[in-house]
């Protein structure tokens, strides 16, 4: 098994790469200078050289609105479930509950993968907004539709929606507070 001695003990929690002393982020030995105690030792982002300078406010003031976009676009795919009997029975079409969460998540799945595309060609900014907006016109056409059809393309609608908002929380934590660098772009493309 390579360079490994005979008496050593390999188990399911034996460590698969083993650190040899070398700090992989700068391929570098580590080299024990002075014990510094931890109450002295505050972190920083500007310890790393891939973390932005964020404080823990600016930070939550950008996460949080990314947080709570996430959430209603989960809570529109997955909960929304438990009223489409009394959505189905007010259009007196139970025939078609299915089609109420078939057609938000088909629209959701297919476009998310458009939407990252789209977000690398034209921003993040953009596309984040069309997103709420997209989303924010479907569920008024849900909210205003006279039959179950136009309830179903309403939840399409928002499915395009979601499906954009999704997949911008995906990508935009990155960008959020990792530093631009060649090296890490190259590791992407």
């Amino acid at each position: 098994m390579g360079n490994r001695t005979q008496d050593e003990h390999i188990n399911e929690q034996t460590p698969l790469l083993r650190d040899n002393g070398i700090n992989w982020a700068t391929k570098q030995p580590i080299v024990a200078t002075t014990s510094v105690e931890p109450s002295e030792y505050e972190p920083s982002s500007s310890d790393s050289p891939y973390l932005l300078d964020l404080t823990p406010f600016k930070f939550w003031l950008i996460f949080g609105p990314i947080l709570l976009q996430y959430f209603v676009a989960m809570f529109d795919s997955f909960l929304m479930v438990s009223s489409h009997p009394v959505i189905t029975s007010h259009f007196n079409a139970s025939n078609s509950a299915s089609w109420l969460s078939t057609a938000f998540m088909l629209t959701s799945a297919a476009l998310q993968p458009i939407f990252g595309r789209l977000s690398d060609m034209f921003g993040r900014k953009p596309i984040y907004q069309s997103a709420l907006l997209i989303f924010a016109a479907g569920t008024g056409w849900c909210a205003i539709a006279p039959s179950i059809g136009h309830f179903i393309a309403g939840r399409a609608v928002c499915g395009m929606g979601a499906g954009a908002m999704i997949s911008m929380v995906r990508v935009d934590p990155h960008f959020i507070w990792i530093k631009p660098s060649n090296e890490a772009r190259e590791t992407y493309w």
